[in-house]
């Protein structure tokens, strides 16, 4: 079993496997260790909505999937006003909340 030791300087991750340098990523992930009440329904139903392996990778798809969302609906907020006014067209949506 190998083993590997990382320490953290100057928000570089610095590991080293059996006395050579290990490749890590430059700066310091993002990820961060959550203890979260969730309903488990709602996380078997994602995961299997979303084929995900992990409750995690659940989790991450999910979250992912909203941004995707905010940004498509920001984009035909974009495309519906550059309709509005050309003709036979009439704005029924409430514009929404930034």
């Amino acid at each position: 079993m190998a083993v590997v030791y990382c320490q953290y300087r100057s928000s570089l991750l610095l590991c080293r496997h059996q006395g050579a340098p290990v490749p890590s990523p430059a700066k310091k992930s993002s990820l961060r260790r959550k203890n979260l009440i969730l309903d488990q329904v709602k996380i078997d139903r994602a995961k299997r909505l979303l084929g995900a392996q992990t409750e995690t990778e659940t989790i991450t798809r999910a979250l992912d999937a909203v941004t995707d969302l905010a940004q498509f609906r920001i984009e035909l907020d974009v495309g519906l006003a550059s309709l509005v006014g050309k003709g036979g067209f009439e704005d029924h949506f409430p514009p929404l909340p930034r």
